[in-house]
């Protein structure tokens, strides 16, 4: 989710995107399929009253935490804010497999907010079946997706990928 102010103008959007995963015995086609949802000036607001609120701008990222946890799996939310003065980056890995540690709470709390105010959870379930790829990952490879198809199905897939390629060059 993107928020961003110009001239106290605010834009707000919803980004998702997925790399195409092709068949080691294939060349790589580097697609990307990417979808950008306009959110409204309501939703914005709420949002940003969220990230603004004291409680948050407060909390330290997760490595300054005690007792956070790190691990490979589960969700991290990145949170990043700046203005011509002041910048900061914030992460959270898996705010939800913390236990009732506080500041865990907090960050799962306003990532469940965000998510409900931007129908963020219906626009990627939407995107994803919308994506026009056999397989595909996300940014990282953390999130793979590899489809169950038919020969037929499959032979498509390969034949778009080369009518793709041939069309690059």
């Amino acid at each position: 989710i993107d928020i961003q102010n110009q001239d106290n103008h605010f834009t707000g959007k919803i980004i998702t995107w997925v790399f195409e995963y092709v068949p080691q015995n294939e060349k790589q086609t580097n697609r990307i399929f990417k979808r950008t949802t306009n959110l409204d000036l309501n939703e914005i607001g709420l949002i940003r009253s969220l990230l603004l609120s004291k409680h948050f701008k407060e909390l330290p990222p997760d490595d300054s935490i005690v007792g956070w946890k790190k691990g490979l799996d589960g969700y991290s939310y990145h949170f990043e804010y700046s203005t011509r003065d002041c910048y900061t980056f914030k992460s959270y890995w898996s705010p939800i497999s913390q236990g009732i540690l506080k500041e865990a709470v907090l960050v799962q709390s306003i990532v469940d907010s965000v998510l409900k105010i931007s129908s963020a959870n219906k626009e990627l379930k939407d995107f994803l079946k919308d994506v026009p790829f056999e397989s595909y990952y996300t940014d990282g490879g953390s999130h793979a997706v590899l489809k169950v198809l038919t020969r037929k199905e499959r032979r498509k897939y390969r034949r778009e990928r080369k009518r793709f390629l041939r069309k690059e060059h």
